[in-house]
């Protein structure tokens, strides 16, 4: 049973995760390859840059949320009608859905976090993999918790989906705008011990909502 509803998710999200690759295309290029040019600046600046491009691969990843019925921000595939006769228990379909949209995820960030590492190394510039890094964590988690959060929103009423999307686009436009420079930036640019403390805070923000959001599907299965 475990493979068809591996295989049920793999319908509902091909088409985001293909969307959000897209997308992400021509930023990996723009990391990997805009070290090459003679105006580059120096890695603060990259830096500071994979920080604004980052915010963008949070954005495409609220398109990865689901409750293990809907996608948050697009409609159903046809075919996942017939898949929902599948005798798994909601809490199955929740928790294995919340892995694929969190797994996708992290592959977005390890694909900027590449692109970006490997545009530095290939022209011998000071490589600031710490800091990438810290950002790609840092982002990752964010988007992580942002799906949790839309997760538990939309269960009682999955009508809300699209529009717990727009609050979260709206919400990410004014806390981290892509263009300007944001407290948490600051914090990855001077290396604070503080960036991780936002990381756990990020952590228990997932594991709260993902626990209420079992106690949820647990008392309204199907």
């Amino acid at each position: 049973m475990t493979p068809a509803i591996w295989y049920r998710h793999w319908l509902e999200i091909r088409l985001p995760v293909t969307i959000a690759g897209i997308a992400e295309a021509p930023l990996c290029l723009l990391l990997a390859t805009a070290p090459l040019f003679p105006w580059a600046g120096p890695p603060r600046v990259w830096v500071a840059a994979y920080i604004g491009l980052s915010t963008f691969v949070v954005f495409g990843s609220l398109m990865l949320a689901g409750t293990g019925v809907r996608t948050i921000a697009a409609s159903r595939h046809p075919s996942l009608h017939y898949t929902l006769t599948l005798p798994a228990a909601r809490f199955t379909l929740l928790w294995t859905r919340f892995v694929v949209g969190a797994g996708s995820t992290a592959m977005l960030f390890a694909a900027l976090l590449t692109a970006g590492a490997t545009g530095m190394l290939a022209t011998g510039r000071g490589v600031a993999l710490g800091a990438m890094a810290a950002t790609s964590i840092v982002a990752g988690l964010l988007a992580v918790a942002l799906q949790a959060v839309a997760v538990l929103l939309t269960l009682r009423n999955e009508r809300l989906a699209p529009w717990v999307f727009n609050a979260g686009v709206v919400t990410l436009l004014i806390a981290a705008p892509p263009f300007e420079p944001t407290p948490l930036a600051a914090m990855v640019m001077a290396g604070e011990a503080a960036l991780w403390r936002v990381a756990w805070v990020l952590v228990l923000i997932v594991a709260a909502s993902m626990c209420l959001a079992a106690v949820t599907v647990r008392r309204h299965d199907f």
